[in-house]
Formats: C-alpha cells, structure tokens, sequence
C-alpha cells in the first residue's frame, strides 16, 4: 500500500496504508484494529478513526500511531489536540516528513506561523523535492511579509512540479506583489491554461495587465473571472489524490 497526505489550503485527503504498524509477532487483534483505522480515516470517519488509535496507544504507544491519530485530529480541526499528539510522534521518531509536514499545516491553522515555517523547512531538508512543503512554506513565509524568500520557494516548487496550476497562480500572486507584472502575467497565462475555471488567477491576471497599462485585456479578466464566479459548478470530477489549492 502507499500513503499521501495532500492537502487543500489545509484540508486533508488521505490515502494510506499502514503496514509498518503491524507489529513483528503478528498480533491478530491489533491488526485487525489498525485495519479498521486505516479503513475509518480513508473513509472520513474521523471519531472512529481517533477512537481506534486512541485505543492502540493505551496498549502500546508508538510515534506513527500518535502521527494518525494527529492526522484525524487534525482533519476534524482539533488543531491544538492534533499538535499534542504530532509533538509526541516527533519526539519519538523526528526524521519522519509527514509528522512535521502535518504538523506544520496544523500550527499554521492556530496562528503559529513561524514555528509552521521550521516545520516545512525540515520537511524540505528531509526531502528537498517536495513541492507541496515548498508551497506551503512560501505561503507561511508571504504571512510573514517574506516575499523574497516566499518567492524562491515557490518558484522552486514549480520547477519541481511545472503543471500544478496553483502552485503557478501562487507564483503570480508573489510575483506581482514584488512588482513583477510582466511575469506575474506569464505565471498567470500557465495556470490559466492549465484550470481555465480559475477565477482568482484570471482576476488576478486583470489586476497585474492593468498595472502594465493594459486596460482593454484587465477589463475582460475581470469580466471573465465575474462570469466564471455567476456560473452553475460543472459536475464534480472523478477526484484526484494531488495538488494543493491556494
């Protein structure tokens, strides 16, 4: 089985699989119960989810059970609860992405941006090409009014993931910020090709062209992105397991 954690401006999606849990001397009843909070937490059932891990740990605490006991926290939005338990997983096994990934999100949601900003930077230092964190320490870093750097980690998410079409939009975004329109307007056109049903980049595509003087075009971004906003939502697709929105 494989596991990813994506997550959209904060929302978990999860697919996993957790046959690093099962303990050596194949303990029927506990694989049986950690089947169950794979199955629970895929399925969105986060109170039986939280329910299930909570009661491996009173046998036999581990870091990965407090991490999906976290990740359920954390998708239900007990953000303060879900960093009790993600501080625990790290302090028993702290070379695992995902625990400062996790938490990282989480701290975030509270407020605590910088401690968010070291997460994601460890994340990074683990795996240096992982977009996702990439992304998310650029916006963590954008909270804390540093578009420099908040624009490095963007620009290098996109080299590491060139058809993420908000990872593009969030490129534009700081582009146009730092005063950039010329390229923030070339960001925008790919992650608009990329989603056309994009309203904030095409809006956003109107606000860095009038910037540039380009009034004519801005004017129709802005009517294009009104009309994308007034329209009936198409049928949802089938859904995919990647990408983060901003």
């Amino acid at each position: 089985m494989t596991r990813r954690v994506a997550l959209l401006i904060v929302v978990f999606t999860v697919t996993m699989g957790l046959c690093g849990l099962h303990t050596a001397g194949g303990a029927q009843g506990e694989d049986e119960l950690i089947k169950k909070g794979e199955e629970a937490l895929a399925a969105g059932r986060l109170d039986d989810a939280v329910k299930i891990f909570s009661s491996l740990i009173a046998s036999k605490p581990s870091a990965k059970l407090y991490y999906y006991r976290g990740l359920a926290l954390g998708t239900k939005q007990a953000n303060s609860q879900a960093v009790e338990d993600l501080d625990r997983a790290i302090s028993m096994e702290s070379g695992q992405a995902d625990y400062h990934f996790t938490r990282g999100v989480c701290l975030s949601r509270l407020g605590k941006i910088e401690p968010a900003v070291a997460d994601m930077s460890e994340v990074v230092r683990l795996d240096p090409t992982d977009w996702q964190s990439l992304l998310y320490r650029a916006q963590f870093r954008f909270g804390l009014k540093q578009a420099k750097e908040a624009l490095r980690d963007a620009e290098r998410a996109i080299e590491l993931k060139p058809d993420d079409p908000t990872g593009l939009r969030l490129v534009g975004n700081l582009l146009s910020y730092v005063g950039d329109h010329e390229k923030a307007v070339e960001a925008y056109d790919k992650a608009i090709r990329l989603n056309p049903q994009d309203a904030i980049a095409v809006n956003n595509r109107g606000v860095a062209l009038a910037h540039l003087g380009r009034h004519r075009q801005s004017l129709d971004d802005q009517k294009k992105a009104m009309e994308i906003v007034s329209s009936p939502p198409a049928a949802p697709p089938v859904p995919a397991m990647s990408g983060t929105a901003w």
